[in-house]
């Protein structure tokens, strides 16, 4: 159901940032609600994630630091992604929750199996992973933390990094833009 939304680039314009975000990215959605244009680096296509929009005590929505260093990421996107922002003018104008009660809505119109934003990271995640990208680079990349992969690497090298990144958005692209 993630890939027929995916393939559908038509379901709904304003949902395409923040999906291309999470299903390439793979970013969350409090991250990428957080996101301004100071955030992107469109000469390199890069958005560096350094912030989150999150729910407060008083169930206001803040903006704050990821909750763990892990959350500090740079991020290679396709140039089509940073195009579109670019393009567009802003990332999305919403705060979490709506932006899942708009994805919600937009699956029931067309007939698409329910899933939850948060699925787009796993199928981010999976996606890489069936490309043989190293785990190490698949957790930097999603900003993820595990104990027992910190333990055996400390960092991504930078070589792998650039060559990971663009191996993935090679694929993407393929697959998006046909």
């Amino acid at each position: 159901s993630v890939s027929a939304f995916l393939l559908n680039r038509s379901s709904d314009l304003s949902l395409e940032i923040p999906v291309l975000l999470a299903a390439l990215g793979p970013m969350r959605r409090g991250e990428i609600c957080a996101l301004t244009m100071d955030d992107i680096d469109f000469e390199r296509h890069i958005v560096h994630v350094r912030k989150s929009m999150v729910e407060d005590e008083n169930k206001q929505w803040v903006i704050k630091f990821p909750k763990s260093t892990a959350g500090f990421r740079d991020i290679e996107y396709p140039e089509y992604v940073t195009d579109l922002i670019k393009e567009k003018g802003y990332i999305v104008k919403a705060n979490p929750d709506t932006v899942s009660s708009h994805l919600r809505r937009v699956l029931q119109r067309h007939g698409i199996k329910h899933f939850r934003f948060h699925d787009l990271r796993h199928y981010a995640a999976s996606f890489l992973l069936a490309l043989d990208i190293p785990p190490v680079y698949v957790m930097e990349r999603g900003g993820w933390q595990s104990q027992q992969s910190m333990k055996r690497y400390v960092h991504a090298l930078e070589k792998q990094k650039a060559e990971f990144g663009s191996k993935a958005n090679a694929e993407f692209e393929k697959l998006f833009m046909g």
